[in-house]
């Protein structure tokens, strides 16, 4: 069983992560780390609804980081022995001598969704 939505829950942690590192406004930033941590948990929806969907171009970049993660799950035959669980406790369905390409799969997606966030998917609009 494929388990595709993983890579993209841990992408939108890395593109929350790079936008509240780069946000100048403490409220983004309030908004932001809570949500990141929750979206390696599996739980986007903050993540989503309350920073990257709103600023278009960081949920871009964290679909650019799942289609990564998934792609190489799939170059890796990565099979989960069970569903429903994603980010970090998604470990657990991995425990079947998969966890290192579990893992591989999560840290690319995360790494990949948070350097084109930071770089060239994050820009503030100062507001006046």
């Amino acid at each position: 069983m494929l388990n595709p939505i993983s890579p993209g829950n841990v992408a939108q942690a890395g593109a929350v992560l790079a936008v509240a590192m780069k946000a100048k406004s403490q409220k983004l930033k309030q908004v932001a780390y809570p949500s990141s941590f929750s979206a390696a948990l599996g739980i986007t929806e903050p993540a989503v609804f309350g920073v990257t969907l709103p600023l278009v171009r960081p949920f871009i970049m964290s679909m650019i980081g799942g289609g990564v993660g998934g792609f190489l799950a799939s170059i890796l035959h990565l099979k989960a022995t069970g569903m429903a669980l994603t980010g970090i406790p998604g470990m657990l369905l991995y425990l079947n001598n998969q966890l290192p390409l579990y893992i591989l799969v999560n840290l690319v997606a995360f790494s990949v969704a948070f350097v084109l966030t930071y770089t060239i998917g994050f820009r503030e609009v100062e507001k006046k």
